[in-house]
Protein backbone atom coordinates (compact mmCIF):
# COMPACT_ATOMS: atom_id res chain seq x y z
CA UNK A 1 0.00 0.00 0.00
CA UNK A 2 1.57 3.54 -0.59
CA UNK A 3 0.51 6.68 0.79
CA UNK A 4 -0.13 9.97 -1.32
CA UNK A 5 2.36 13.10 -0.66
CA UNK A 6 -1.42 14.62 -0.49
CA UNK A 7 -2.48 12.33 2.34
CA UNK A 8 0.82 13.14 4.11
CA UNK A 9 0.76 16.92 3.63
CA UNK A 10 -3.24 17.11 5.34
CA UNK A 11 -0.84 16.21 8.30
CA UNK A 12 2.42 18.48 8.19
CA UNK A 13 2.04 21.27 6.42
CA UNK A 14 3.60 21.74 3.04
CA UNK A 15 5.28 24.94 3.19
CA UNK A 16 7.37 23.73 6.12
CA UNK A 17 8.68 20.12 4.79
CA UNK A 18 11.48 22.24 2.83
CA UNK A 19 12.61 23.86 5.82
CA UNK A 20 15.39 22.91 8.19
CA UNK A 21 15.54 25.52 10.99
CA UNK A 22 12.29 26.09 13.30
CA UNK A 23 11.83 28.29 16.05
CA UNK A 24 10.47 26.47 19.52
CA UNK A 25 7.31 27.62 18.52
CA UNK A 26 7.01 26.04 15.54
CA UNK A 27 8.33 22.74 16.61
CA UNK A 28 5.50 23.22 19.80
CA UNK A 29 3.22 23.49 17.30
CA UNK A 30 4.29 21.07 14.83
CA UNK A 31 4.37 18.42 17.98
CA UNK A 32 0.57 19.87 19.02
CA UNK A 33 -0.51 18.93 14.95
CA UNK A 34 0.72 15.31 15.43
CA UNK A 35 -0.69 14.60 18.85
CA UNK A 36 -3.71 16.05 16.74
CA UNK A 37 -3.36 13.41 14.06
CA UNK A 38 -3.15 10.52 16.29
CA UNK A 39 -6.04 11.26 18.52
CA UNK A 40 -8.45 11.65 15.70
CA UNK A 41 -7.12 10.68 12.18
CA UNK A 42 -8.47 7.55 10.25
CA UNK A 43 -5.08 7.46 7.80
CA UNK A 44 -3.16 3.94 7.92
CA UNK A 45 -0.21 5.84 8.70
CA UNK A 46 -1.06 7.39 11.53
CA UNK A 47 -2.42 3.54 12.92
CA UNK A 48 1.46 2.49 12.64
CA UNK A 49 2.57 5.87 14.74
CA UNK A 50 -0.20 4.35 17.50
CA UNK A 51 1.41 1.02 17.74
CA UNK A 52 4.69 2.13 17.45
CA UNK A 53 3.73 4.22 20.64
CA UNK A 54 2.90 1.50 22.51
CA UNK A 55 6.54 -0.08 22.66
CA UNK A 56 8.59 0.97 25.83
CA UNK A 57 11.40 3.39 24.57
CA UNK A 58 9.32 4.65 21.41
CA UNK A 59 8.27 8.75 21.82
CA UNK A 60 6.24 10.47 19.87
CA UNK A 61 8.71 11.79 17.50
CA UNK A 62 10.82 8.35 16.60
CA UNK A 63 6.96 6.78 16.22
CA UNK A 64 6.49 9.70 13.71
CA UNK A 65 9.89 9.47 11.59
CA UNK A 66 9.64 5.57 11.53
CA UNK A 67 6.77 5.55 10.50
CA UNK A 68 6.96 8.22 7.94
CA UNK A 69 10.38 7.31 6.71
CA UNK A 70 10.24 3.86 6.98
CA UNK A 71 7.00 1.87 7.43
CA UNK A 72 4.41 3.85 5.78
CA UNK A 73 5.40 3.90 1.82
CA UNK A 74 8.11 1.69 1.37
CA UNK A 75 8.13 -2.49 1.42
CA UNK A 76 10.54 -4.00 2.83
CA UNK A 77 11.48 -7.98 1.76
CA UNK A 78 13.43 -8.67 5.17
CA UNK A 79 14.86 -7.37 8.17
CA UNK A 80 18.05 -6.41 6.72
CA UNK A 81 16.73 -4.17 4.14
CA UNK A 82 15.27 -2.33 7.28
CA UNK A 83 18.36 -2.52 8.67
CA UNK A 84 20.35 -0.98 6.01
CA UNK A 85 18.08 1.99 5.74
CA UNK A 86 18.64 2.75 9.21
CA UNK A 87 22.45 2.53 8.77
CA UNK A 88 22.78 -0.42 11.00
CA UNK A 89 24.37 -2.57 8.82
CA UNK A 90 26.74 -2.28 5.43
CA UNK A 91 25.39 -1.66 2.38
CA UNK A 92 27.19 -4.12 -0.31
CA UNK A 93 29.06 -2.17 -3.17
CA UNK A 94 30.12 -3.93 -6.27
CA UNK A 95 33.15 -2.78 -8.37
CA UNK A 96 34.01 -4.71 -11.21
CA UNK A 97 35.66 -8.61 -9.53
CA UNK A 98 35.56 -7.14 -6.06
CA UNK A 99 32.86 -6.14 -3.41
CA UNK A 100 33.22 -4.04 -0.31
CA UNK A 101 31.03 -2.85 2.72
CA UNK A 102 30.44 0.92 2.92
CA UNK A 103 30.22 1.75 6.28
CA UNK A 104 30.84 5.35 5.74
CA UNK A 105 33.60 8.10 7.24
CA UNK A 106 37.89 6.57 7.07
CA UNK A 107 38.76 3.51 8.28
CA UNK A 108 40.84 3.77 11.67
CA UNK A 109 43.72 3.03 10.21
CA UNK A 110 44.29 5.73 8.07
CA UNK A 111 47.56 8.94 9.30
CA UNK A 112 47.21 11.96 8.17
CA UNK A 113 50.09 14.58 8.15
CA UNK A 114 52.60 11.84 8.41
Amino acid sequence: MTYSNEAIGKLVEPARLHRSIYTKEEIFELEMERIEAIRHSEEPSVDMVRQLLQLKGIGLNSAWLYTMEFFSWRKFRNRKEVGALAGLTPTPHESGSRTRYEQGGEPAHTWYGC
